[in-house]
């Protein structure tokens, strides 16, 4: 086990720390009318977290869900009460939380240590990660999918407290995890965790598991020879900020390594020994703004599960990436020198989640709508000439949340509109519909296409971009879409009638501009 920081924490009063446990213990907000018997229980449990408002939130939040008393009486008489604190009376209240987690939550949990104090986590990206760990239990229901096991896992942590969620002034929703919850994940990782710190003495346990160094100002090889005391035992190598120009060759001979994480980094080429990670599952390279070439030999990492190359300036990826025959999330994201997508990606059949929005991709490989665990592509580009046709998205009813579908004005057959069949897919809840930016629009092609391509009565946000047409469609402006939170039209005329808009009930913005 690890030790907590010493940490000087305010206490509240009895009074307001009941009214802090009733507001997220009892479903209404309030002990009025709850069962006499739990309150006097939760007094007691109050009492016992000494006025510690972290530690009563995470006990409140975690019986909010149970209404039989057994369930109270067990987190009252625990004996986990007893554990020394040290220097940090926190301590008890919060391994007690954890030991009362589902297996499943535990390992979510712990997870989590391998991110630094104040990471702001994205739900998508941290559940794609659970998956790529093996962290998610394979659901009894086929009608079930994994995204929505980690979905469900990480609803339950930011129930029980475990992460607090923040919205940027941006509107960006992220999320975050308490220092002292941190200091927790960490805690019951033990010596599977080391964190390297700088400027201070390079202490790995020789059965250390996960090793992270987060945002140095120097490239320091001297740092990584304690390395070598875990080669048979690293499985999570995490670099994520560090200022190297280069991995060192020996990386290669991490053999266990399951996890690496170089991304925000200054490397600009990756070494050949990285492809001899022959469990390697996870390699995040996002951010890393100097690499100009992609994974050569990415077919050797034939474990791979989650590949980021965001953010980069590749130009493409290696046709021996559609051998991986178990990549589950591949992310492309914003790098605008890809065009072209390897031909063969209909191979990637257990590929879920497809990241290319903000690359210069043109098209879509033709076959790729084979691919039928695919859940989340945030865009799909109508070619000029070749690749997959509009309609090819029917075949890949299960992709949901954002959508972006490129390229409108180079759909040859407005038929391939209505196969898309849109309103059938209430699964997507952000839509944007973009033409050519250039103008040279077909005024009655583009709405007949848009017309066509009327969405689920649930949408929450919609953009179109680039429209010449000189009227709306229909569906837009009649009063089906009552659950439409923001809409944003850029058009290529002033020639359509703005009162004609229908009346959104739950807007929280809307835009209209040429």
């Amino acid at each position: 086990m690890g030790a907590f920081p010493k940490v000087r924490l305010h206490k509240l009063s009895n009074e307001d720390g009941w009214s802090l446990f009733s507001r997220y213990a009892f479903q209404s907000g309030s002990s009025i009318g709850a069962d006499s018997q739990l309150v006097k229980i939760g007094q007691k449990i109050v009492e016992k977290c000494d006025g510690l408002p972290l530690a009563i939130k995470i006990l409140a939040s975690l019986l909010r869900s149970k209404s039989e008393r057994r369930h109270w009486e067990k987190v009252l008489d625990s004996s986990m009460w007893d554990l020394p604190g040290g220097n940090n009376d926190i301590l008890p209240a919060l391994s007690l939380s954890y030991c009362l987690l589902p297996s499943c939550l535990k390992r979510c949990f712990t997870y989590c240590a391998v991110f630094p104090k104040g990471y702001q986590f994205e739900k998508e990206k941290l559940v794609l990660l659970w998956m790529a760990a093996g962290f998610l239990d394979s659901p009894n229901n086929n009608n079930i999918v994994l995204e929505d096991v980690g979905n469900e896992c990480f609803g339950e942590l930011l129930s029980r407290s475990f992460f607090d969620e923040v919205t940027s002034v941006y509107r960006n929703q992220y999320y975050v995890i308490h220092d002292l919850i941190h200091d927790l994940a960490k805690f019951v990782s033990g010596d599977f965790c080391a964190h390297l710190e700088k400027n201070k003495p390079l202490k790995i346990a020789e059965g250390a598991r996960h090793i992270s160094y987060h945002m140095d100002d120097c490239d320091d090889f001297d740092r990584f020879e304690a390395l070598s005391k875990s080669k048979s035992a690293l499985r999570v190598l995490s670099l994520a900020r560090y200022m190297i120009t280069e991995l060192p060759t020996a990386i290669g001979d991490l053999k266990q390594l399951r996890y690496l994480d170089v991304s925000l980094t200054n490397i600009i080429v990756l070494p050949e020994s990285i492809y001899s990670l022959c469990n390697l599952q996870t390699l995040m390279l996002g951010g890393c703004e100097r690499l100009q070439k992609g994974p050569t030999a990415i077919g050797d990492l034939k474990e791979l599960r989650y590949l980021d190359v965001s953010k980069t300036k590749i130009k493409g990826l290696p046709e021996s990436i559609c051998t991986l025959c178990n990549l589950q999330t591949l992310s492309l994201r914003k790098c605008v020198g890809v065009q072209k997508l390897p031909d063969d990606m209909w191979k990637l059949r257990s590929l879920r989640c497809l990241a290319i929005d903000g690359s210069n991709v043109e098209q879509m490989p033709e076959r790729l709508s084979i691919l039928e665990k695919l859940h989340s592509m945030d865009m799909f580009v109508v070619g000029r000439v070749d690749g997959l046709p509009l309609a090819g998205l029917r075949g890949l009813p299960n992709i949901g949340g954002k959508l972006l579908i490129k390229g409108l004005e180079n759909v040859a057959n407005v038929g391939d509109a209505i196969e898309v069949d849109l309103k059938e897919r209430g699964n997507l809840d952000d839509l944007t519909f973009e033409f050519d930016p250039s103008g040279t629009n077909n005024s009655e092609k583009e709405r007949d296409v848009l017309e066509n391509l009327r969405p689920h009565a649930n949408l929450k946000k919609l953009t179109v971009s680039y429209y010449g047409a000189t009227s709306f469609p229909s569906w837009l402006v009649d009063h089906s879409f009552r659950s439409m939170m923001s809409l944003h039209l850029i058009i290529a005329y002033f020639a359509i009638p703005c009162r004609h808009l229908g009346k959104f009930h739950h807007w929280k913005s809307s835009e209209l501009r040429q």
